[in-house]
């Protein structure tokens, strides 16, 4: 694929403008192995963070340390396994051993990490949303009884 950049897009590469490569009308049409298998891994990491997403959303305000989601919900532990042997079932047709060897070490270590940060901003929303519940409730609770106290006798 290095060899189709250098044909089609020579005047960007020559000046060091990678901006004008990834605009290069010549490879707009592209459709070879480099673009498939990005295009597959890219899938593969989005469907795993999406996964790792949704177990810290099955409990809206619980976080995952106190309630695991997968301990009394079996729907979605069936909807997970389902989603990873079909994710692994299409990367497993798609890519082969070469187009996976060809990229570079800190990718893997990106595809690795990306689910843990999307955990932890995950489980940080769940921490906001439970403390804006937590003082709405309050005020709900106040208003209430500052409207019995109001007509309640004397």
């Amino acid at each position: 694929e290095p060899d189709i950049v250098l044909q089609q897009c020579q005047a960007g590469l020559a000046s060091g403008d990678w901006v004008s490569v990834v605009r290069c009308d010549g490879i707009s049409d592209y459709a070879g192995m480099a673009r498939t298998s990005a295009a597959t891994v890219a899938l593969a990491s989005f469907l795993l963070c999406i996964i790792v997403s949704s177990a810290g959303f099955v409990h809206r305000t619980i976080s995952m340390q106190d309630e695991p989601p997968w301990r009394r919900n079996a729907m979605w532990v069936a909807a997970v396994l389902l989603s990873l042997l079909l994710m692994a079932i299409y990367v497993g047709f798609k890519l082969n051993s070469n187009g996976v060897s060809r990229f570079p070490w800190y990718f893997y270590v990106i595809a690795c990490v990306s689910p843990f940060i999307c955990l932890a901003w995950v489980e940080y929303l769940k921490r906001t949303e439970k403390a804006l519940l937590d003082r709405a409730e309050k005020l709900r609770r106040l208003q209430f009884e500052t409207r019995l106290g109001m007509w309640s006798p004397k």
